[in-house]
């Protein structure tokens, strides 16, 4: 089911600004039993990007009823876009109408408790991500860059590819933050120049920082993960997975993501 600014539509009119320069941003949330988990840091989120692309802010209030309405109080990911609005041709945003909003349901992937109880396969990717700066962190709707990465993870035989930028410095997988622990230290990139600033990893960072330990974002080449003892990637669909093969390096184990699972199970649908 999908909602067009409140409307049970499922196709939005060809001179929406996302469809034709991805002019717009999105966040995916987990619902169980139709309660969408990690709300505000998903507001934070959407409001943030929303000011930084100079794109009138939603209703956040109006888009909590509406996620509840598709969720239907069922477990469900709900994908939330917005969109800059209908403007005619060119990047100038002048004259561009209110934006739009497109709410749509999706099942839970059936394979994400496979996942994080048995660690995935992964890759470093050759091809590197465009540094730039006006955009890192946000989830904005230009992921062409993340399709072709993903495909050429798929073609290399791994569920998950760890992208690196145009300085070849670690960044992110395809679809999720990167993490790994080092002497006893959690590590994470640094996404001044690009990535994702994804709500899984904030929460992890605030799970620490509220702990009073340590973690390091850097800005390190992908030689950083050779000292990893654990490896994780953690986005809000899957929560903590761990990596049980980086290109030919087996990783078995993983005490400290199956704790930090346990300890963030709440959250985790």
């Amino acid at each position: 089911m999908v909602l067009v600014n409140g409307q049970p539509l499922d196709q939005i009119g060809i001179s929406d600004r996302g469809f034709n320069y991805g002019d717009g941003l999105f966040t995916t949330l987990v619902c169980r039993a139709g309660v969408p988990l990690l709300w505000s840091s998903h507001v934070e989120r959407l409001t943030s990007g929303c000011q930084r692309l100079a794109i009138t802010a939603p209703d956040l209030t109006l888009i909590r009823a509406e996620v509840e309405q598709l969720a239907a109080g069922d477990d469900c990911i709900i994908k939330v876009v917005i969109s800059r609005g209908y403007g005619g041709r060119g990047y100038a945003i002048a004259g561009v109408g209110a934006p739009n909003r497109v709410l749509s349901r999706h099942p839970l992937p059936a394979h994400r408790q496979q996942w994080r109880q048995q660690g995935i396969v992964t890759v470093l990717l050759p091809q590197p991500l465009g540094s730039q700066p006006l955009l890192a962190g946000l989830k904005s709707l230009n992921r062409l860059e993340q399709v072709l990465l993903r495909q050429a993870a798929v073609s290399a035989g791994a569920d998950e590819g760890i992208c690196v930028d145009d300085a070849g410095m670690l960044v992110e997988a395809t679809a999720a933050n990167l993490w790994w622990r080092a002497n006893g230290i959690w590590h994470t990139p640094s996404l001044e120049r690009c990535g994702v600033s994804g709500v899984m990893r904030q929460l992890l960072l605030d799970t620490f920082a509220a702990r009073g330990q340590a973690v390091r974002q850097l800005c390190v080449a992908a030689t950083a993960l050779d000292e990893a003892d654990e490896l994780m990637l953690t986005n809000t669909t899957f929560g903590l997975v761990p990596v049980r093969r980086y290109q030919q390096r087996e990783f078995t184990g993983w005490p400290a993501i199956s704790h930090l699972q346990q300890e963030l199970a709440e959250v985790m649908a």
